[in-house]
């Protein structure tokens, strides 16, 4: 038995063509990679693939999140900038108008204060708004890559054979 498998393993390899010369470098182009078919791509290189995947997402994650709270980001400083010189232009702006309905004179330094502290608070308005425009992105981001997290592991537990946990009795499902 050991002698006839023998046998055919080298009958095979004998009937297997010796390539003449090696492949150009146009025919290795055309050539896929073994693991690009997905059908030839085992349980255990998508299990591997999927997990990796995964660790990326929550790594992404948790930076994503770290830079929407902290306290030292552009956001906050935008915020607290802006909160300031809005406060001081909005009394500013009040005090002027009072001390013109009473008449007072002298008011042109008080009205070119006024205007440079304008000048800022819109500079400072203009700043918070695209640290605004950015934490809107930033959440959008979060958002997509929760969701990818989830298919990603429901595609594992597809993968490992884990079953998705089943609605509670009494409780309605989204999709009711």
């Amino acid at each position: 038995v050991i002698l006839v498998s023998t046998i055919l393993a080298n009958t095979a390899t004998a009937q297997q063509p010796v390539p003449s010369k090696p492949a150009s470098s146009a025919e290795k182009q055309t050539v896929a990679p073994p693991d690009s078919d997905p059908e030839r791509v085992s349980d255990a290189e998508r299990i591997s693939r999927l997990q990796r995947g995964i660790d990326e997402t929550q790594s992404n994650l948790g930076e994503l999140k770290d830079t929407l709270n902290d306290p030292k980001s552009e956001y906050k400083k935008a915020e607290t900038e802006f909160g300031e010189l809005d406060g001081q232009f909005e009394d500013g702006r009040k005090e002027l108008h009072k001390l013109k309905s009473e008449g007072a004179l002298g008011l042109d330094e008080r009205e070119s204060v006024l205007a440079d502290l304008e000048k800022k608070r819109t500079l400072a308005r203009d700043r918070f708004e695209l640290a605004i425009k950015e934490r809107k992105a930033i959440q959008d981001q979060i958002v997509l890559l929760e969701q990818k997290l989830q298919q990603d592991r429901d595609a594992l537990n597809k993968l490992l054979g884990i079953a998705e946990p089943k609605p509670q009795p009494g409780v309605e499902s989204k999709e009711s």
